[in-house]
């Protein structure tokens, strides 16, 4: 009876996402048909390693995708008719890798096994050669999505630039790859606020965690892990220190701008979302997926500066007083010690 019940719900749910499936499948096709056209790709393309839960242990089942080894194994068989490929190229992804793919993410709320090493060690050293700051893992800041008046709750969802939204958070590697996304948060909600309540400080703390730190705008309070700029910078080096933290934080303002270039529904310019802030919700992660599988696929685009592509930019928030003080001041020292090894000896 369990297991009739459970089918029948999946069913369900498929049935129910298929629309918007398809939807976002004619999106990538139309994208794919107005971009390659004019594209030459390289004779011999180069594809980066996939992950699959096959060659996972259980114990890193159980870490990283939150399911047994046998769980996944079973997830798969469910799923194997609606997910197996119809093309028979070899680059085609197997359903393991797709299921695996998706489950990292709803996991950790990360698109890519961020705690390898070796990428890790990737992100630091194409971080680095942009303006010389050190150990950087990702950049982050939020994006406001415009959406028509919910139902309940308005006010909540009313922004400070005075229009109905909700507030993105998105992490960005060095090639624009979003490898986080938090959209369930209001418009009314502080960047901060997002931030606190989101998985990111779970990769920066404890056992397993990243190397390095994220670079963040004045928006946030400094922590360990994440380091801001200097509000009022004194010396030679701490200039130094906001000039290359500009330089390199602002990679995740033109991730945002190539998202939203790439998905003008994502764009105020287009008129805000006729549709509940929940779906809207689901639109924009799906709007992210579809963005890195651009990217993985070599379907660039040049970014375009406009008005309402920028970053939206919140007032002023003295939110380091509600961040234990013991964090901060931890983070104010680590920000302290960096200005003095990698920015006083600069010439």
């Amino acid at each position: 009876m369990g297991i009739g019940f459970s089918a029948s719900l999946a069913l369900h749910l498929v049935e129910e996402d298929q629309e918007e499936q398809e939807r976002a499948a004619r999106d990538v096709r139309w994208h794919r048909r107005r971009t390659v056209r004019s594209r030459r790709y390289p004779t011999h393309r180069v594809y980066r390693p996939r992950q699959s839960y096959l060659g996972m242990t259980e114990e890193q089942c159980l870490q990283q995708l939150r399911l047994s080894r046998e769980a996944v194994t079973e997830l798969c068989h469910l799923l194997n008719e609606d997910l197996q490929t119809q093309s028979t190229i070899s680059t085609a992804l197997p359903v393991a890798v797709k299921v695996t793919t998706a489950l990292n993410f709803y996991a950790v709320g990360s698109f890519q096994a961020s705690t390898d090493e070796q990428h890790q060690q990737q992100r630091t050293t194409h971080f680095y050669r942009v303006a010389g700051f050190p150990r950087v893992q990702g950049v982050i800041d939020c994006m406001c999505v415009a959406i028509r008046a919910p139902v309940h709750d308005a006010m909540a969802y009313m922004n400070h630039k005075g229009f109905y939204s909700i507030n993105v958070q998105l992490v960005s590697d060095h090639q624009h790859r979003i490898m986080q996304v938090n959209a369930h948060f209001p418009g009314s909600s502080h960047s901060a606020f997002i931030l606190r309540q989101s998985s990111v400080p779970a990769l920066f703390e404890g056992e397993g965690s990243l190397e390095g730190w994220l670079l963040g705008d004045k928006e946030y309070p400094v922590q360990p892990w994440l380091m801001t700029p200097l509000r009022h910078p004194r010396t030679e080096a701490e200039h130094r220190y906001n000039e290359a933290h500009s330089k390199t934080r602002i990679t995740v303002e033109r991730t945002i701008g190539i998202l939203k270039q790439r998905f003008r529904c994502l764009d105020r310019s287009r008129g805000a979302l006729q549709y509940s802030p929940h779906k809207v919700s689901r639109m924009i992660i799906a709007c992210c997926i579809l963005h890195n599988f651009a990217l993985q696929r070599g379907l660039t685009m040049e970014e375009e500066q406009n008005e309402e592509s920028m970053v939206d930019q919140e007032p002023d928030s003295d939110d380091e007083e509600s961040v234990e003080r013991t964090t901060v001041q931890q983070g104010r020292l680590m920000r302290q010690a960096l200005i003095l090894d990698a920015f006083e000896s600069c010439t």
